[in-house]
């Protein structure tokens, strides 16, 4: 039996969505939930269970970074990659303060991108199996 992983994915952008949606279309073991705010994501992530967060860093109202801050004062653990078009080495560290565990610049490498998210389900099957 395998286990299918749930992904936020955060993005003002349906293109950006789409595209998501495209590079992810024949991982059957993988679940995505398109929100398109930083308030959807805190909604969504403080209320339901998921493998991995796509965060888009800028988005109108509630950015990627205020949003993941939030999560992580609400307690959530769930990984967090920022997406951005900044390559703003001072939005990287906003980041990573804010409680990203991983910083992807845009356009995103397909290889790399792809790694990340295996490198993270990878280690949300390692917790799965330990509990």
């Amino acid at each position: 039996m395998s286990q299918t992983y749930r992904i936020l994915v955060v993005d003002d952008s349906p293109a950006n969505h789409a595209l998501i949606q495209a590079v992810l279309k024949n991982r059957t073991d993988i679940d995505l939930v398109l929100v398109d705010s930083g308030m959807e994501a805190i909604a969504r992530a403080s209320q339901e269970t998921f493998d991995l967060i796509l965060m888009d860093i800028r988005m109108p109202g509630v950015d990627g970074c205020e949003a993941t801050q939030a999560l992580r004062q609400r307690g959530v653990k769930t990984p967090v990659v920022a997406l951005t078009a900044d390559t703003a080495e001072s939005t990287m560290h906003r980041a990573y303060n804010a409680g990203c565990n991983d910083f992807l610049t845009r356009p995103v490498k397909l290889d790399q991108f792809l790694a990340i998210i295996d490198q993270h389900l990878k280690r949300a099957q390692y917790a799965v199996r330990r509990y």
